[in-house]
Order: C-alpha cells, then sequence, then structure tokens
C-alpha cells in the first residue's frame, strides 16, 4: 500500500518523517518527487524506461534557483550550491545512504530494465525496490510544499494512505 505525507511548506512534514524513521521496518522517502520537474512527473499514458531515467536524472529549475540562493540548505543533505545535480543527490539519497552516488547509480540499473508502464507504476516499483533493498516493511514518501501537486497525486494513487499537515501562517505567527 503507498502512503504519502503531504503537506503546506514549513508545516513540520520533515519533523514528521524523521520521528516516523525510527520505526525499524519504515523506509521514508523524503523529497523523493517535490524535485522532480513538475511537467512531467506525473505524465499520463505508459512512459518508457529512457523518459523515466531522464525525469530522475533531470534537474528543476525551482530548485535549481533555491540551491543557487542557498535557500534548500536547511533540507539538503549534501550542500552544492554551484551545481545543477538532481535533488535526489542532495536530499532523497542522503536521507538513506552516506554513498548517494553508488545507491544512484543501483537505482539506475534497475529503472534500466523497467517496461513501459504508468508514472505510477514507475514509482510504485521504484521505492518497493528501495524498500526492499534496505530489507524494510513498508515505505512513506514524504516531500515538502506536497499540497502544490496533491491533485496530481491523489489522481495517481486513489486508494493509498495520506497524512496531511497544515501550517497557517498567520496563526503560526
Amino acid at each position: 500500500m503507498e502512503r504519502f505525507v503531504v503537506g503546506t511548506g514549513r508545516c513540520g512534514s520533515t519533523l514528521l518523517s524523521n520521528m516516523l524513521s525510527c520505526h525499524p521496518e519504515a523506509l521514508i522517502l523524503s523529497e523523493t518527487l517535490n524535485g522532480l520537474d513538475r511537467r512531467d512527473a506525473f505524465k499520463p499514458g505508459l512512459v518508457d524506461k529512457d523518459e523515466f531515467t531522464k525525469l530522475l536524472k533531470g534537474s528543476n529549475p525551482f530548485i535549481d534557483m533555491s540551491i543557487s540562493r542557498s535557500s534548500l540548505d536547511k533540507e539538503a543533505l549534501i550542500k552544492q550550491p554551484e551545481t545543477t545535480l538532481p535533488v535526489w543527490f542532495m536530499v532523497t539519497l542522503p536521507f538513506l545512504t552516506d554513498k548517494p552516488d553508488e545507491l544512484f547509480a543501483e537505482i539506475l540499473e534497475q529503472v534500466d530494465r523497467f517496461p513501459a508502464q504508468t508514472m505510477a507504476d514507475h514509482y510504485r516499483r521504484l521505492f518497493d525496490w528501495l524498500q526492499d533493498k534496505f530489507n524494510k516493511s513498508f515505505w512513506i514518501e514524504r516531500s515538502g510544499e506536497s499540497t502544490v501537486y496533491l491533485p496530481a497525486l491523489l489522481d495517481t494513487y486513489p486508494n493509498a494512505k495520506y497524512v496531511h499537515i497544515h501550517r497557517h501562517g498567520p496563526e503560526v505567527v
């Protein structure tokens, strides 16, 4: 079963995912969807392995701008402000391993075996592979500011379980 933590920016989803990562059977996948180019992240129809690989390897203009302005520093575990590496290198993979480049190479090897399938199936297959690789029983995806693409996420995974975190700025202040 797919599980997602969705929320607004600065709502506490990182704190929640860090707490959930203490569960020995949980694989927490942070920022796996947020860093992808949203024009293609939920593309309809069948997507071949080359298109999916390109999406995973690609940079995101908004994220690149955030990196260049160092506004991603608090979330990024690897600091590389002069590069346009995929967010997976700076945020997602360092949560899972201290060798993100090696893990990314393994991911690309796996994806190279994927058939043409929907984006939902690509993500599910990749996340399930990561779950197995790290010997976990289930995965939870958490991306900051995911409410921006929540309609696409709900369309893609209508039967998933969702935890929604919302922070209303004026109330917090």
